[in-house]
């Protein structure tokens, strides 16, 4: 469009990382909108088109939008009913605040099984979390120089649905994202069942925790397996889950 080639990375780079504060615009249009003001003003500033700059950053916030709602980012139905309770907002925040120093203390998961490890810890550690205070929660695992790390941790306050996308690698040296993790409510840590669910939405390795008698547990869901066949069926579906930790 008549700009220089390195305005729009610019502009689209600068505003990616200016994504923590623009997540906190709840509506889709509104954070794209918001990306491409910050990208057209970083474009403006380093020499470049206004026009240039919000229009490479407002398509890569949509990109980014269309990912984290179909590309395995967000975990079960966001349209189901929420029976999360404000009430407990302040006391969840504090306790991920906790789990997620704890999560950065640990640092890398070291070994063959270091993928493995870390999703047991975030079952250990947070796979009661969602009996607790009524809201899903969840983490990316992240392939990082000499193991695994994990995400920060997160919640979107709904009772059946977990937002991923802001769950960055807390370590330098990553090469990729390789797994996921989240939880289901009492009873279900099988990824769920659904076109609109985990076993269509999920892209990563997916690991499910929740609790049962007393204790958590937690599934794998391997989404390549279950792709071999598309649509997904039930049979790939299910050949396509493992249980790796607790009773399932």
């Amino acid at each position: 469009m008549g700009g220089k080639f390195g305005h729009g990375f610019w502009s689209a780079g600068i505003g990616a990382s200016l994504s923590g504060s623009i997540n906190g615009i709840k509506s889709a249009f509104g954070r794209v909108v918001a990306s491409a003001v910050i990208g057209g003003t970083i474009s403006k500033i380093t020499g470049g088109k206004f026009a240039n700059g919000a229009f490479g950053a407002a398509f890569a916030r949509t990109l980014g939008e269309a990912r984290a709602g179909k590309l395995g980012s967000s975990k079960s139905g966001a349209s189901d009913d929420n029976t999360f309770a404000n009430s407990n907002r302040e006391a969840l925040d504090a306790e991920l605040a906790d789990l997620n120093v704890k999560a950065k203390e640990h640092g890398l998961f070291t070994g063959k099984n270091g993928e493995l490890d870390a999703a047991k810890w975030l079952n250990e550690n947070g796979g009661h979390l969602q009996d607790k205070y009524g809201a899903e929660i969840g983490a990316n695992i992240y392939e990082n120089h000499g193991g695994h790390s994990i995400g920060k941790i997160v919640t979107s306050y709904h009772s059946n649905f977990v937002d991923l996308s802001d769950s960055l690698n807390m370590f330098p040296h990553k090469f990729g994202q390789v797994a996921d993790w989240h939880t289901h409510s009492n009873g279900s840590h099988y990824a769920s069942w659904g076109q609109h669910r985990d076993s269509h939405k999920s892209y990563y390795r997916a690991y499910v925790s929740s609790v049962s008698s007393g204790a958590t547990s937690m599934s794998l869901y391997n989404p390549a397996i279950a792709r071999s066949t598309w649509p997904i069926t039930r049979q790939s579906y299910e050949s396509a889950l493992t249980c790796v930790v607790g009773s399932c």
